[in-house]
């Protein structure tokens, strides 16, 4: 990612590269320029490096070793500079349908 965005959706993750994608994907099929992806994994994660590196709209980080989902979380935190941000799982997924009415909500 390039440039600030609005709404950056954070996604922590640990050993679940295909589950993670799918939440990036998320961010990514939104198509919308004020909302980006940034992902953090408790291990090196090749699938998800190269899924990051084709789309602009993600950032992806990882630890060399796992130090838990708390660590995870607040890398993200610290790392994040859009004005606003959401935290998923990465089960979660977000809605393009809704996610318009939401941006202009915020």
């Amino acid at each position: 990612m390039t440039k600030k965005v609005f709404l950056e959706v954070l996604i922590p993750t640990f050993d679940r590269p295909s589950s993670a994608m799918r939440a990036m994907q998320s961010v990514v099929i939104a198509n919308d320029p004020r909302v980006g992806g940034r992902c953090q994994s408790n291990k090196p994660e090749p699938k998800l490096e190269e899924f990051s590196a084709t789309c602009d709209a993600i950032v992806y980080d990882q630890f060399s070793t796992n130090l838990g989902p708390h660590k995870s979380s607040y890398k993200l935190l610290d790392d994040t500079d859009a004005t606003f941000c959401m935290l998923l799982s990465d089960e979660d997924r977000i809605s393009s349908e809704r996610l318009e009415a939401f941006l202009d909500y915020l």
